[in-house]
């Protein structure tokens, strides 16, 4: 049997709020009564790291088999049949057309944030909502889901204007 380093195994860490306290949480795929709580990423990262190693430790005394990493299949071909509701599809489609994008691009970027990988989604678009002046104004979009207020100057290019903080 092939010795694996701790990292070997599908580890994953979130951010969560349990009790009014934002914590995040460790766990590894392959040993799914482990979780550790700590107040920073590297550190949950790292006491996953340390469990996995503790439980060879163990497991090793007792002359038990350790588990091995768990293995992704590779045959995928990057296409999904999904069915949905009427009701959903029409939301997705008019959520999709808000952002601009495919509904294809739409539900591949919320898939990819869902499962940590970095966003492929068009970034919101900037709104204007108050003028101050002719230079300056107030605009809001959103970062994920959250809303954000920003007030910036509006800068005329040859093409468009354009905001600028």
């Amino acid at each position: 049997m092939k010795e694996n380093h701790a990292s070997s195994y599908h580890i994953t860490v979130q951010q969560k709020k349990i009790e009014d306290e934002v914590l995040f949480v460790g766990t590894a795929q392959e040993f799914p009564d482990v979780a550790v709580y700590e107040e920073n990423f590297n550190d949950a990262y790292n006491s996953v790291i340390e469990v996995i190693e503790s439980l060879k430790v163990a497991y090793a005394k007792h002359n038990r088999e350790f588990p091995e990493p768990a293995t992704l299949s590779n045959d995928v071909s990057g296409r999904v049949t999904l069915r949905m509701t009427k009701s959903i599809h029409r939301k997705a489609v008019l959520f999709a057309e808000q952002e601009g994008v495919s509904l294809n691009h739409f539900l591949t970027s919320i898939i990819a944030e869902s499962v940590g990988e970095k966003s492929t989604k068009a970034p919101a678009p900037l709104v204007v909502t108050h003028l101050i002046s002719a230079q300056t104004a107030i605009a809001k979009t959103t970062i994920g889901s959250q809303p954000l207020v920003v007030v910036g100057s509006i800068v005329q290019d040859t093409n468009a204007p354009f905001f600028r903080q």
